[in-house]
């Protein structure tokens, strides 16, 4: 018997990263959307073996759970994208790189950032696709681009 291919685009390999996250981390949240501190619950497009936790990196998209921030926003669970985290991971080139917290950035579901604001630095991984080590399938908001989930295409707001 044949085995079945799988229909539609096909996907860029990403390049390995130390995940520096599992379930139940912490992560302070580095834009101005009211939330500050959030709990890794489940990290989306991980493919683990059976009863192994998953993992999340920088760039990763992750289901989270708001634990300090604004009374309206508290125990909302929504989604985020990890932009830094203190294990150290490697780039293509070979430099090394790590921060001294963790931190992500609350998105919609549709890939749009909820803070108008984002604080502090980010690796230019993230930021700007095709720099370093970017990854596919990976959504970082930006002042005044978005890149859309699954990288099928880049538009500027307007």
């Amino acid at each position: 018997m044949g085995t079945r291919r799988k229909m539609g685009a096909k996907r860029m390999a990403k390049p390995r990263t130390s995940y520096g996250l599992c379930n139940g981390s912490r992560i302070q949240i580095a834009d101005n959307s009211g939330a500050k501190i959030a709990q890794i619950i489940n990290v989306d497009h991980y493919k683990g073996r059976l009863r192994r936790l998953p993992k999340a990196t920088v760039g990763s998209i992750c289901t989270v759970s708001i634990k300090k921030g604004k009374p309206e926003l508290r125990g909302n669970i929504v989604k985020a994208v990890i932009v830094r985290q203190k294990r150290i991971f490697r780039r293509q080139d070979g430099t090394r790189l790590c921060f001294e917290d963790n931190a992500g950035v609350l998105v919609t579901k549709e890939g749009d950032p909820k803070g108008t604001e984002l604080q502090s630095s980010f690796p230019a991984s993230i930021v700007n696709p095709g720099s370093h080590s970017s990854r596919s399938r990976r959504i970082i908001p930006t002042v005044s681009i978005n890149i859309i989930v699954n990288n099928l295409e880049i538009r500027k707001k307007g």
